[in-house]
């Protein structure tokens, strides 16, 4: 038998390995069928299965990411709380942040201390990017950013674990000078919404 071959066979192996502890976690007897659960009861479940995934597959050393996200989509039987944080945004951090936010932010990132999610859509615009209503101007005094959604229609909407789970958000904004004459173009910020303790909204 080749290498190749038995390196295949192998890989195979371990993956039907994977699907069996996925599928016969005992985590999956304790709760009723999904669809008999009320709202607060399904996220309760879905919650724990998903940050059992992640413990799961930690200590099963699956460092892959197609493997582990794989492996969390069959453990929480396709609800995955975490997918776009796992997916989108630890990648976002990865390779749009600085040096110093990658120390500052992914460790906390990886670690589901923070949990991001994506901030694009808006109520009246949908995933239009070009029709974006939220605002980011600079601010010379402060040297940062003022965030501003001036309207109703440009009230963030639909974005996944934004109701309940998310602490961070990347959020989709028009990017201004201070004299607001020149649109720069679309900018994503980290932004903190919720006390990283408490898990209460943040004031604005």
């Amino acid at each position: 038998m080749s290498i190749g071959l038995f390196d295949f066979l192998l890989s195979i192996s371990f993956l039907l390995y994977l699907v069996r502890l996925a599928l016969t976690h005992p985590i999956h007897r304790t709760h009723l069928p999904l669809e008999y659960l009320d709202a607060d009861e399904y996220y309760s479940v879905t919650i724990r299965k998903s940050l059992l995934a992640i413990q799961e597959a930690d200590r099963l050393n699956i460092t892959d990411s197609k493997h582990r996200l794989w492996f969390f989509y069959l453990f929480t039987n396709s609800r995955f709380v975490f997918y776009v944080h796992t997916s989108m945004c630890l990648y976002a951090l990865e390779t749009m942040a600085n040096e110093q936010q990658k120390q500052q932010f992914l460790p906390l990132a990886q670690s589901f201390r923070i949990m991001t999610t994506y901030a694009q859509t808006e109520l009246g615009h949908g995933t239009d990017l070009r029709k974006l209503e939220t605002e980011a101007v600079f601010d010379r005094t402060t040297d940062s950013f003022v965030l501003n959604t001036p309207t109703l229609t440009s009230t963030k909407f639909w974005p996944g674990a934004l109701g309940r789970s998310a602490n961070y958000i990347l959020l989709m904004a028009q990017l201004y000078t201070p004299d607001r004459n020149h649109p720069c173009g679309l900018q994503m910020f980290l932004v903190q919404i919720r006390d990283l303790n408490t898990h209460e909204p943040l004031p604005g």
